[in-house]
C-alpha cells in the first residue's frame, strides 16, 4: 500500500511538472495554469480544467437572467396601470387599505410611541391592529425608510422582489426534491407567478406567506432525511411562516401537516 502510494505521488508530481513545463511555453498565466491541473485518480488521471468553476458561472449567469426576467414580467403587466394612473394604483383594497396602512405604520413607527393610533378611526392597538396588515412584514420596513411621497413607488418596487423572492424559495425547494436546475427555474417561475400570487398582487400583506411557504416544506424535507441542523432549519421556517401573517400561518401549517402525511403515505422517505 506504501509503495503504491508512493509511486501514485511520484507519478502525479510528474504530471504537475510536464503540465505547468507545457503551460510556461504556451504562455499561459499560473491561473490558466492551475485549471489545466491533472489529477490521479484510482486507475488513470482525470483532467478537471476548471469545468464545476465554468458550470457554476452558468449556473449564475442563467439565475441572473431568470431574476431579470420576472422583474420584466412584473413592469410589463403593470404597464396598463401606470398608463391609466401614472403609477401603480389599482382601485381596491390596495388604495383604500393597503397604502393608508403602510404610511400609518410608518408615521407610528417614526412616532416613538407606536402604541396607540388615533388615526385608525377612533383609535385602535397600533400593535393588535397592524399585525395582520403591515407590521410583520420585512418589505414594509424597506418601505417605511423611504419619504412619503415615495412610497407609492417603493410599494411597487417591493412588489418585484417580493415575485423574485418567491421564485428564489420555491426554486430551493424544487432542487431540493432532486428535480433539474432548468426544470426547477421553470417550477419557479410557475410557482411565483400562479393565479393565487397574480390576482393577490394588490393585496400587499397576502403576498409574504406565498414566499416562506416552501421554506417551511424545506424545512419537512430536511428534517425527514434527518440532516444537519434539520430541526434548527425547520423551526426558523416555522417562525417566519408564523411571524409574517399569523393569520395565514394556520392555513399554511394545515397545508405541512397534509404534505407530510402524503409525503409519508405515497412516497419513499
Amino acid at each position: 500500500m506504501i509503495t503504491q502510494y508512493l509511486l501514485n505521488y511520484r507519478a502525479y508530481s510528474t504530471i504537475l511538472i510536464i503540465n505547468d513545463c507545457i503551460a510556461e511555453r504556451a504562455g499561459l498565466s499560473k491561473d490558466m495554469r492551475c485549471r489545466n491541473v491533472f489529477v490521479m485518480h484510482s486507475g488513470g488521471a482525470r483532467n478537471v480544467s476548471g469545468t464545476s468553476l465554468q458550470i457554476n458561472r452558468t449556473d449564475k449567469r442563467n439565475m441572473k437572467r431568470t431574476l431579470l426576467l420576472i422583474a420584466v414580467i412584473v413592469i410589463v403587466g403593470a404597464l396598463p396601470v401606470f398608463w391609466q394612473y401614472g403609477t401603480f394604483m389599482i382601485c381596491t383594497d390596495y388604495m383604500r387599505q393597503q397604502i393608508p396602512f403602510i404610511m400609518e405604520t410608518k408615521r407610528m413607527l417614526e412616532s416613538g410611541t407606536p402604541f396607540w393610533s388615533w388615526n385608525t378611526y377612533v383609535g385602535d392597538n397600533f400593535w393588535a391592529g397592524y399585525a395582520f396588515y403591515s407590521l410583520t412584514s420585512p418589505f414594509v420596513w424597506l418601505v417605511a425608510l423611504l419619504p412619503y411621497r415615495c412610497i407609492v413607488h417603493g410599494l411597487f418596487l417591493t412588489l418585484v422582489l417580493k415575485y423574485m423572492c418567491a421564485f428564489a424559495t420555491s426554486y430551493a425547494y424544487i432542487r431540493k426534491m432532486g428535480v433539474g436546475k432548468q426544470n426547477s427555474r421553470i417550477g419557479g417561475l410557475m410557482y411565483c407567478f400562479s393565479s393565487y400570487a397574480i390576482t393577490n398582487s394588490f393585496y400587499y400583506h397576502f403576498f409574504e406567506p406565498l414566499i416562506v411557504f416552501p421554506l417551511l416544506l424545506l424545512g419537512i424535507e430536511r428534517f425527514i432525511r434527518s440532516e444537519r441542523y434539520s430541526m434548527t432549519t425547520l423551526t426558523l421556517a416555522a417562525f417566519a411562516v408564523a411571524f409574517v401573517n399569523y393569520y395565514f400561518a394556520v392555513c399554511s401549517f394545515l397545508a405541512a401537516i397534509i404534505y407530510l402525511f402524503c409525503r409519508f403515505v405515497f412516497s419513499d422517505v
